[in-house]
C-alpha cells in the first residue's frame, strides 16, 4: 500500500476521469467521498489532458481552505469588468473624459449603473487626463476653457449655462471648449484655485493675469479670497479693478466675469458680442479670443 501506484479514478457521480499518482492509498469513503490520504511531506501528482468537474471543488492547506469553483467564477468575473471598461473607454467622446492610459490607475465606478466616470489618477500624475506631474519647481497649467468669437461663436446659457460649463472637452483648440465643471475636481489645491487667464492676440507680457481665489467661479457669485499674483491687466476699460472670477448667474451676458461691481470685462463664456463686433470684453479692450488654465501642480511657488 506504500508503494507508488497509479489508479484509475472513475466517479461516474462527478463524470471525473483523471490518473492519479500517489504515495498514499486512495480511499473511499461511506459517504462517497473519494479521498488520497498522505504523509505531512507527501506529495499528490494528477495528470490529465481534461478534467471535468460537476459540483464544487475546495482545497485544503494547513488553515486554510480554497474554493476552486468559486476562483475559478471570479476570474470570470473579472474578465468580463475588464472587457466592460474596454467598452466604455472606446466610448468616451460621450463620456466627455479621456484618460491616459499611463497615468490613470482605474475609473471610478457607480456600482447602482454600473457605468464608469472620471479618470483617478495613479501617483505622480494629476489632471483631467492624469498628465505626469514632471519633478520641477515650474507650475504645471492645463486648459479649462478657450472661445475664439472671430466667427461669431458664443455660448449659451440656457440650462444654467451648461454649455459654458462643458463643451467639446477632448478638442483643446475648439472655438469653444470648456471643461469649467471640473474646476473644482482639478484645481482645489489647499482650499484656493490658482488661475491663469490669457489673451493669446496680444503681446506676450502683457497679455495675462495670474491670481488665486478661494471660492469656485463656476458655482460662486462672488470672489472671495483673491490674492494677485502677476496682474498685468489690474483693471478693466471702465476703471473697475479685476478681483478674480464669479459667476455672474443665470441672465448675464457672459457666464464668468472680473467685474464685481458690474460690466462683464475679463469676461469667460460670453453668449453676445461686445459693441456689435465678434469681439467679447477681455480686459482694457475687446478680444477675440480667451484662453483660462488652471495650476495643477507646483502652484504654491507662485504665492505673492
Amino acid at each position: 500500500m506504500c508503494s507508488i501506484s497509479i489508479f484509475i479514478v472513475a466517479f461516474s457521480l462527478l463524470k471525473l476521469s483523471v490518473c492519479v499518482y500517489a504515495n498514499q492509498p486512495i480511499v473511499r469513503f461511506k459517504n462517497r467521498t473519494v479521498g488520497i490520504l498522505t504523509d505531512v511531506d507527501a506529495g499528490v501528482f494528477t495528470a490529465t489532458e481534461n478534467v471535468t468537474i460537476l459540483g464544487d471543488l475546495e482545497v485544503k492547506a494547513t488553515n486554510k481552505t480554497a474554493n476552486i469553483i468559486e476562483e475559478v467564477d471570479s476570474l470570470i468575473r473579472l474578465q468580463s469588468n475588464v472587457e466592460l471598461r474596454v467598452n466604455t473607454f472606446a466610448q468616451h467622446a460621450n463620456m466627455g473624459i479621456v484618460c491616459n492610459p499611463e497615468g490613470t490607475e482605474y475609473r471610478k465606478r457607480n456600482f447602482e449603473t454600473g457605468e464608469f466616470g472620471e479618470c483617478v489618477c495613479k501617483e505622480g500624475y494629476t489632471g483631467e487626463v492624469c498628465l505626469l506631474i514632471l519633478l520641477t519647481d515650474t507650475p504645471i497649467w492645463t486648459l479649462v476653457f478657450r472661445h475664439d468669437s472671430s466667427e461669431g461663436d458664443y455660448f449659451s446659457n440656457t440650462n444654467m449655462w451648461a454649455e459654458a460649463k462643458r463643451t467639446n472637452p477632448t478638442i483643446r483648440n475648439a472655438t469653444k471648449f470648456s471643461i469649467l465643471d471640473e474646476v473644482e475636481q482639478i484645481g482645489l489645491i489647499n482650499e484656493r484655485y490658482t488661475f491663469k487667464l490669457v489673451y493669446p492676440e496680444f503681446e506676450e507680457g502683457a497679455n495675462t493675469n495670474i491670481w488665486s481665489q478661494a471660492s469656485n467661479p463656476v458655482t460662486s457669485g462672488s470672489a472671495e479670497g483673491y490674492k494677485a499674483i502677476g496682474i498685468q491687466h489690474a483693471s478693466s476699460q471702465d476703471g473697475q479693478p479685476f478681483l478674480g472670477l464669479h459667476s455672474e448667474g443665470a441672465y448675464g451676458s457672459t457666464f464668468l466675469d472680473g467685474n464685481p461691481n458690474g460690466g462683464w470685462w475679463f469676461a469667460v463664456g460670453a453668449r453676445r458680442s461686445y459693441g456689435g463686433s465678434t469681439s467679447v470684453p477681455g480686459f482694457a479692450i475687446p478680444t477675440r479670443i480667451t484662453e483660462l488654465y488652471i495650476c495643477l501642480a507646483n502652484c504654491l511657488i507662485l504665492s505673492p
